[in-house]
C-alpha cells in the first residue's frame, strides 16, 4: 500500500507543478479562447448543450461531405446523450413532483427510462394524456432503435461492448440530416412535458416549504403543523 500512496502523492505534486502557461485546464492570456466552465447545471442543461454541439457537426459534415464518416460516432453520442439526459431531468423531477424523492435513475437503456417517465406522467395526469398516441408512439420508437445499435450508451464510443462483443454490427450507414430531425421532433414532444412536470414540481415543492414552515421552533418549542385536525384550528 505504501508504494502506492507514495506513487499517487507523487502524481499530485506532478500536477500541482506543471505551469499555468501548460495547463489547459486554467485561463489563459489569449483569453478569448478560454472557455467558461458551469458546475451548477441541470440535467436538462448540459443535454442542451450537447444537443447544440451535435447540431454543429451535422452543420459542418454536410458542408464538407468529406467529414460525415469522420464526426458520425461524435453526433450519434452527443444526440443520444442528450435524450438520455433530458428523459432523466424529466423523471427525477416527475418523481419528486408525485412521491416527494429526489433521485434520479442509474440506468442508460432510453426505451426503459421512456417507460418510467410515462409511468410518472400517469401519475401526475391521471385522467388528461399529456401526449398524443401519435406522439408517445413517434417518441417509442426513435428510442427504440437508437437502442438497437446502442442499447448502454457506450456503442458510439467504444469498439467493443462489456462483453467484448462489437458494437452497431449491424449499422452500415446513418443519414445525419434526418437523424437531426428525428431528434428535433422527440427533443420536442419532451420540452413540451415540462409544462406539467414543473408545475406539479413546484406544487410539491410549495407544499413541503410551509410544513416545514409550520414545524420550525419557536423559543425551542416546536410549532404543531397546521392541519385541520389539530385541536385547536
Amino acid at each position: 500500500m505504501g508504494r502506492y500512496t507514495d506513487l499517487h502523492n507523487h502524481l499530485l505534486g506532478l500536477e500541482n507543478m506543471i505551469p499555468k502557461e501548460r495547463n489547459p485546464f486554467m485561463g489563459q492570456v489569449n483569453w478569448q479562447h478560454n472557455a467558461c466552465v458551469t458546475n451548477h447545471m441541470q440535467f436538462c442543461e448540459l443535454g442542451r448543450l450537447y444537443r447544440q454541439s451535435a447540431d454543429t457537426l451535422v452543420a459542418v459534415a454536410v458542408e464538407n461531405s468529406s467529414t460525415l464518416d469522420v464526426h458520425v460516432y461524435a453526433i450519434c453520442f452527443l444526440y443520444r446523450h442528450s435524450i438520455e439526459l433530458l428523459l432523466k431531468d424529466l423523471i427525477w423531477k416527475s418523481t419528486y413532483a408525485a412521491h416527494g424523492e429526489k433521485r434520479f435513475p442509474k440506468k442508460h437503456r432510453l426505451p426503459d427510462l421512456w417507460k418510467e417517465l410515462c409511468s410518472r406522467l400517469g401519475c401526475l395526469a391521471s385522467s388528461d394524456k399529456p401526449l398524443t398516441q401519435k406522439q408517445e408512439t413517434e417518441v417509442a420508437e426513435f428510442l427504440s432503435e437508437v437502442s438497437k445499435h446502442d442499447q448502454e450508451s457506450d456503442g458510439f464510443r467504444y469498439p467493443y461492448d462489456k462483453r467484448m462483443r462489437r458494437t452497431h454490427q449491424e449499422l452500415v450507414h446513418v443519414n445525419l440530416p434526418l437523424l437531426k430531425e428525428r431528434v428535433d421532433v422527440v427533443v420536442d414532444t419532451l420540452l413540451n412535458l415540462y409544462e406539467l412536470v414543473n408545475w406539479h414540481y413546484d406544487q410539491r415543492s410549495e407544499s413541503e416549504a410551509e410544513q416545514s414552515r409550520c414545524t420550525e421552533p419557536l423559543d425551542g418549542v416546536a410549532v404543531p403543523k397546521r392541519t385541520p385536525w389539530a385541536r385547536g384550528l
